[in-house]
């Protein structure tokens, strides 16, 4: 289990004397000039309930932030939130393991793009700071993330291409991060995938042998960092590395989130290059079969399986159906083709609708249950799974039962 207690320092990163600035991004920068007043509120509110935040009340904290989080526009909301928890590590906390429960906790709550976003910040903040070498901030962000790993937010897909990312260009910094990421949950993501962990440590090896043994390559890496990492390395290759995460038994929290299904909000097949990618666009950091790269729906409805007959016929039988725009085409046609509710609740995320058009999912569901002969349970569960998302979807629903005798007849 997780200490969430344990302040954790790498002993080979120095403080920036420069880091108790907090910086803001120029385009930051007029943001406090120019949100309302409620928006300001919420941000104090938040600012001030992070500050509280302890091992013993996370789960009470959590619970009051996730109501704030649905106060406002989801946009306004994760902003705010995720500039917040960046800005608490600026001012010197240390509760890795404490926010990672937290992150973990709302996006159990709310939905798993709270943490996919604050994954993409916490990736964007981190080469920020690594520009600037800022080893403290770079310290607390490698040890988050880690600590997300641990609690089961991301999977150690990104860890790995992360750690992929340093190895490649290997610079004293890149070393000591390294090293932050083994010792936090380097026995975790070993377990998770040896074949991973044997590909990345062929990379390391091969890098500094080229750095050792070739005379034009130069480094600024410290003699001592790279034999502690490589040491660290051994270890793990060699299953004798103590996993940190096993030395204090506090599973009250653990608890807690295996309640909240933690399981289910775990972010699979995210790289380290698609959180930086500044053109992400819809449910991006959704994985699957289906790769969604159009930006309209009637894309979708014509590009999904076209090269199977099967296809053609779901797009003749949404049209028979009265399935009479594109949007409600492609949505009819995820749901009637998808391997089970889990599969169509995905796929329906990825059409990414614009505007309001999201509001045709619940309809064209309806309708779906309304043509069966025998009730089919397959759309209570879709309806539930995407209320659980996103409460628009769940008053769509409740206004499309008030007015059915008059939509539908």
């Amino acid at each position: 289990t997780v200490n969430y207690d344990e302040k954790v320092e790498s002993p080979l990163l120095k403080p920036n004397p420069e880091s108790s600035v907090k910086y803001v991004a120029p385009h930051l920068r007029s943001q406090a000039r120019s949100e309302s007043e409620e928006q300001a509120k919420l941000r104090t509110r938040v600012k001030g309930l992070l500050n509280k935040m302890a091992e013993s009340n996370v789960e009470t904290i959590t619970s009051e932030l996730s109501t704030l989080y649905r106060s406002v526009a989801r946009s306004v909301s994760s902003q705010i939130f995720c500039e917040e928890v960046l800005a608490t590590y600026a001012r010197g906390n240390e509760q890795y393991a404490v926010f990672a429960a937290f992150i973990a906790g709302m996006a159990c709550q709310v939905g798993m793009d709270f943490s996919a976003q604050l994954l993409a910040s916490l990736a964007k903040s981190f080469e920020d700071e690594y520009q600037k070498e800022d080893s403290l901030s770079l310290n607390g962000i490698t040890l988050l993330l880690s600590y997300l790993c641990l609690l089961g937010v991301c999977s150690s897909d990104l860890i790995y291409d992360f750690l992929m990312t340093l190895a490649n260009r290997l610079t004293e910094v890149d070393a000591s991060t390294i090293l932050t990421v083994l010792d936090s949950c380097g026995m975790k993501i070993r377990s998770d995938d040896p074949v991973a962990m044997k590909t990345f440590i062929i990379s390391i090896q091969n890098k500094t042998n080229e750095i050792k043994t070739s005379p034009d390559c130069k480094t600024d890496i410290n003699k001592f960092t790279m034999e502690k990492m490589l040491e660290t390395i051994a270890a793990i290759k060699n299953n004798k590395l103590r996993a940190k995460e096993d030395s204090v038994q506090n599973t009250r929290v653990k608890k807690w989130l295996q309640k909240l299904r933690v399981e289910e909000v775990l972010l699979r097949g995210l790289t380290w290059s698609k959180l930086l990618d500044t053109e992400k666009k819809g449910q991006w950091w959704l994985s699957g079969d289906l790769v969604v790269k159009t930006n309209h729906a009637e894309d979708v409805a014509q590009t999904m399986d076209a090269e199977v007959v099967e296809a053609q016929k779901m797009l003749k039988l949404a049209d028979a159906q009265r399935m009479n725009t594109d949007s409600r085409k492609a949505i009819f046609c995820v749901i009637m083709s998808s391997e089970d509710y889990i599969d169509a609740f995905e796929k329906l995320l990825r059409l990414d609708l614009p505007g309001k058009q999201d509001r045709e999912i619940m309809r064209v569901l309806v309708e779906c249950c309304l043509q069966e002969k025998v009730f089919n349970k397959y759309y209570t569960v879709l309806a539930l799974k995407l209320c659980e998302h996103d409460k628009n979807h769940k008053f769509t629903l409740q206004v499309l039962c008030l007015l059915l005798p008059n939509l539908f007849h």
